[in-house]
C-alpha cells in the first residue's frame, strides 16, 4: 500500500512539473505574439503609404441611396399566417 502512495505522489509531481512547463511556454509564446502584433501595428501606423478606402459596389441595379450605404427606400410589410397585411392593402 505504501508503494502505491509513493507511485501516485511521483506521478502527481511529474504531472505538476509538466503542466508548469507547458504554462510557462504558452505565456512565453503569448508575449512573443503580443510583441510582434504591437510592432506590426506600430509599423502600419507610421508607414508613409496612403490608406485607401474600399470602393463602393458598382452594381447598376443599386440605387443612389444604396450605393451610398443608406437604407433602401422601400419598406417591408409583415404578413401573418392568415395572409393579411396588418390593415394595409
Amino acid at each position: 500500500m505504501e508503494t502505491m502512495l509513493i507511485v501516485v505522489t511521483i506521478v502527481a509531481l511529474a504531472l505538476a512539473v509538466g503542466m508548469a512547463v507547458l504554462a510557462w511556454r504558452l505565456l512565453r509564446d503569448d508575449r512573443r505574439r503580443a510583441a510582434a502584433r504591437a510592432e506590426s501595428l506600430l509599423s502600419m501606423a507610421t508607414s508613409a503609404e496612403e490608406v485607401v478606402a474600399p470602393a463602393a459596389p458598382t452594381d447598376e441595379r443599386l440605387g443612389a441611396e444604396e450605393r451610398l450605404g443608406a437604407w433602401p427606400s422601400t419598406k417591408a410589410v409583415c404578413r401573418s399566417s392568415s395572409g393579411s397585411t396588418g390593415g394595409r392593402t
